[in-house]
């Protein structure tokens, strides 16, 4: 998806914040950059509708967010100018790569590398878009609402590092990057994509339904930070020739070096962490039924009700991405990511 601005344009800013009331018509701006030379002319010319970034509204403030098009110019060039030696500079030593987006994956599991400067070519692959979350960065304690870019080494599908912008109103527009130490193997996107593409049971499934004249959509790979690792989550779509509306046949769950496709999310999870369901792989040896069990390893209702509820909040944000409400998409999202977290920090 390229972002929404024209080819040729020279002049970005992150200036003014305008309203509109649904009443009466009247605009409202206002000013969160009292420097910019546009903002200034234009306030001469009508001063009664610029005010300050102070005077908006508690219930407005809280809604505004980071701008993707200009996060997602300022990752382009960050991915290049980051580096600060200048023969690394020079030899491209250190530079950076906007990994593809990981749903259009062809079917041989290959992509085009999105290097630096290529976001607004259209013969590119499309970037892998920025995306809002609410979570606690390291070292800090409470959650924020940001936007988060991923980097890859310009040719290497490996993560590099995150950029990310603050939205909250008291911290609203700072910028930070979390590096991830050089040599470190962390998959990125792009790699997770090949790897669950190139899974025997994805690849198989996929065969199959080709086969029969339908076609697999692959939904957007859903990057969910857990504590210092990632789990990654995609759904893929089946549409036939006479149904041409898709609709989700299985989800798949990668975490680590485990990749596991279920019809549905919750028995992706039970798969993954059978912990916590207290369920058993197909796999495994069997159970002697004569041997008592130790009641530590038995799952609590609790825990059994909690894994319950992220899969409800995956459907529900599912369901909303589907009516084209993003907010609340986001917001189940990020409420499944919590819920997932503490499970995950209940294992031994």
């Amino acid at each position: 998806m390229a972002a929404n601005l024209p080819n040729n344009f020279n002049y970005i800013r992150n200036a003014a914040k305008a309203t509109v009331d649904a009443e009466n018509g009247d605009v409202t701006v206002y000013v969160v950059d009292d420097t910019d030379p546009i903002v200034k002319a234009q306030r001469q010319i009508f001063p009664d509708v610029f005010v300050p970034m102070e005077e908006m509204p508690d219930g407005v403030r809280d809604h505004i967010r980071y701008p993707e098009d200009l996060f997602r110019v300022q990752s382009d060039m960050f991915a290049e100018f980051h580096v600060t030696d200048p023969q690394a500079f020079y030899l491209s030593d250190d530079a950076w790569a906007i990994p593809p987006d990981p749903s259009e994956i062809n079917v041989q599991g290959q992509t085009t590398q999105v290097l630096r400067g290529d976001v607004f070519n259209p013969t590119a692959a499309d970037p892998m878009v920025p995306y809002y979350l609410l979570m606690a960065l390291p070292e800090e304690d409470e959650e924020s609402y940001l936007i988060m870019q991923p980097f890859n080494p310009a040719e290497r599908p490996v993560m590099s590092a995150f950029l990310v912008a603050k939205s909250d109103p008291e911290e609203y527009g700072e910028l930070i990057v979390f590096r991830l130490p050089r040599g470190a193997s962390v998959s990125g996107p792009d790699q997770v994509a090949t790897l669950i593409q190139q899974d025997p049971d994805v690849s198989a499934q996929i065969t199959l339904w080709s086969q029969q004249g339908s076609r697999v959509d692959r939904g957007n790979l859903l990057v969910i930070p857990v504590e210092e690792s990632l789990l990654y989550v995609q759904p893929l779509y089946l549409s036939g020739e006479q149904a041409p509306f898709p609709e989700m046949e299985r989800v798949v769950v990668a975490y680590g070096d485990q990749i596991v496709m279920e019809p549905t999310l919750e028995q992706a999870l039970v798969r993954l962490f059978g912990d916590l369901s207290g369920t058993v792989d197909p796999g495994d040896e069997p159970v002697d039924d004569d041997e008592p069990s130790d009641p530590a390893d038995e799952p609590t209702d609790e825990v059994v009700g909690e894994l319950a509820d992220v899969v409800a909040l995956f459907e529900e944000a599912d369901a909303a991405l589907q009516a084209g409400d993003l907010g609340e998409y986001q917001a189940k999202v990020e409420e499944a990511r919590a819920l997932l977290e503490a499970l995950l920090a209940q294992q031994p």
